[in-house]
């Protein structure tokens, strides 16, 4: 591992541990923006069927994702939170089932996935695998559980959404100005 943010003295990685139904995953916490309760998420139109859609993040508009989607994972709880994460530039949301912890876990207890697990199923997002009380932890890289395209394609989503945004703000002062230009009208007549 040879990123340095996120690393403490002793040679220990600060992880974010969440649950996808029956598993442990992490992230390491340099990596997560912030965690929310679930909100209520607006769909896009034809978006690839593992983005849920898109929350307003105290006016910053972000792509929430569905990870037992994008891993086919089984379905059977609702997740209870966003992990907001930054990859790449590109913020964006990841429903969990429950963020259990914060642990910070010494730098040698993660091993390198297996080669297998990278190479032959374009695993490459998997970062290190981890034991911590008896339980294997998936340390899971968000700069790679998107393909470049599909991190493109999430951009372009957030441009769309800011040039809507853009357009009814130029509507209205338009509007404004039509209002305005009969009473300044007036006003030169009167002079």
């Amino acid at each position: 591992m040879s990123n340095q943010e996120g690393r403490y003295k002793g040679g220990e990685v600060q992880l974010v541990i969440f649950e996808l139904e029956d598993e442990t995953y992490a992230i390491e916490i340099h990596k997560v923006r912030e965690i929310i309760r679930m909100v209520d998420i607006t769909p896009i139109p034809r978006a690839p069927s593992f983005i849920r859609g898109i929350i307003n993040l105290r006016g910053k508009i972000i792509i929430v994702t569905d990870l037992k989607e994008r891993f086919n994972l089984k379905k059977e709880r609702s997740g209870t939170h966003i992990v907001v994460v930054e990859a790449d530039n590109n913020t964006f949301g990841i429903i969990v089932d429950d963020v259990s912890r914060v642990v910070r876990i010494p730098e040698e207890e993660i091993k390198e996935a297996p080669s297998i697990i990278t190479e032959k199923i374009h695993a490459d997002y998997i970062k290190g695998v981890a034991v911590l009380d008896d339980r294997l932890i998936i340390l899971l890289e968000p700069d790679k559980i998107y393909s470049e395209e599909e991190l493109i394609e999430m951009g372009s989503t957030e441009k769309v959404e800011k040039e809507e945004a853009e357009k009814e703000v130029r509507k209205k002062v338009e509007k404004e100005k039509v209002e305005k230009t009969p009473k300044e009208k007036k006003k030169s007549k009167k002079r």
